[in-house]
This record gives structure tokens, C-alpha cells and sequence, in this order.
């Protein structure tokens, strides 16, 4: 009887070996899990902050050419051309003009229409001329905006926009009357303005 009994102990004690091993596998798992999504949360967060600057500055740039394609179409065309821009509603219209009424925009005139990504803020909007307006307020469709007009010989007046990514870093577009080039500049680059003859002693 001894020998059954002796046999009795050791298949109990195989059985319980087996179970702490598939008890200590199951454990192992989890903590490679925990430790893989921990992994992939670290890389995420980590890829988060380039995809967002160049969401930023893939929408900086395209701002950038629609304001430098109706400065080159004006040239080669002779035609004119007006980049409106909404504050309010954080997007920019390029049109090619056709009639006299400015303040009327046709559909037909309408070459593209753009709304600004959430990780590419439109801030503000300066002319370098004081008689100019900033901006236009429209209280029929509570629109705030901004227009920058090219026509052959140029801009009609120099500006400048500025933008602001996710960290609210300000980058600068510069739109001048000297020349046709328009240009994506880091930091909130001051603009040289005219200044009003009362203000200019002589």
C-alpha cells in the first residue's frame, strides 16, 4: 500500500507544478502587454507633437502659394486677383476678379476654397498701409475678413499674416509691394508701414 500511496503523492504534486507553471505563463503575459501598450503609448505621444508641425507646415505653405499664385497669374495674365481671407471662420477664398463691385464675389470668380487645419491658427492680419483697414467686419454674415489684391503691376498693399501652430510659435507671411515674391518666415516678423504726414515732421 505504501508504493499506491508514494505513486498518489507524486501525480498530485505533478498536477500542482503544472498548474503554478500555466499560473506563472499567464502572469508573464500580461506584464508583456502592460509593457507593449505602455511602448506603444510612449511612441505615440511621441509621433504626435512632428505629425501635427507638419500638418502646421504643409497648411502654412499651401496659405503661402495660393497668395504667390495670384501675384504670378496677375503677372502673366494681366488679370486681378484677391485672396480673401476669413478670421473668424479660419479659412482663405482665391478669386479671380471680374467686375467692378469688389465687395461682390461670384461664384463663377471662385478658383479655390481652403478652411485652415486645427493645429494651423490664423491670428491676425496686418497692412503696412495705416489708411487700410485690417479687416472688413460683415454684420449681415458675421464674417471677419481680410483681402490681399494682385493685379499686373503688383500687390495693391504689402501685409503680413501670422500664424500659429499647436504650440502657439507665430510664423509670418510676408506679402510686400516691392516685390512679387511672397514669403513663410519663423517668429511674428515686424512689417515696415508708411507712416500718415501729420505723423512725419518736415
Amino acid at each position: 500500500m505504501t508504493p499506491t500511496c508514494t505513486a498518489q503523492m507524486r501525480f498530485k504534486n505533478s498536477e500542482q507544478s503544472q498548474t503554478k507553471t500555466a499560473a506563472f505563463t499567464l502572469i508573464e503575459a500580461m506584464v508583456a502587454m502592460v509593457i507593449v501598450a505602455l511602448l506603444v503609448g510612449l511612441s505615440v505621444m511621441n509621433l504626435a507633437g512632428p505629425i501635427h508641425q507638419s500638418t502646421f507646415n504643409a497648411s502654412a505653405q499651401r496659405l503661402t502659394s495660393i497668395l504667390q499664385r495670384a501675384a504670378n497669374s496677375a503677372y502673366r495674365n494681366g488679370k486681378r486677383y484677391e485672396v480673401i481671407i476669413d478670421l473668424i471662420e479660419q479659412q482663405y477664398v482665391l478669386r479671380e476678379i471680374s467686375s467692378g463691385n469688389l465687395a461682390e464675389v461670384l461664384e463663377e470668380e471662385i478658383i479655390d476654397i481652403t478652411e485652415m487645419p486645427q493645429y494651423c491658427y490664423i491670428s491676425y492680419i496686418e497692412f503696412d498701409d495705416p489708411q487700410e483697414d485690417i479687416a472688413q467686419v460683415d454684420e449681415e454674415t458675421e464674417t471677419l475678413q481680410a483681402k490681399f489684391r494682385a493685379g499686373p503691376a503688383g500687390w495693391q498693399y504689402g501685409g503680413k499674416i501670422v500664424l500659429l501652430d499647436r504650440n502657439d510659435n507665430p510664423y509670418t507671411i510676408e506679402i510686400s509691394t516691392l516685390s512679387r515674391v511672397v514669403k513663410l518666415k519663423r517668429g511674428d516678423i515686424p512689417i515696415l508701414t508708411s507712416k500718415r504726414k501729420e505723423k512725419v515732421p518736415f
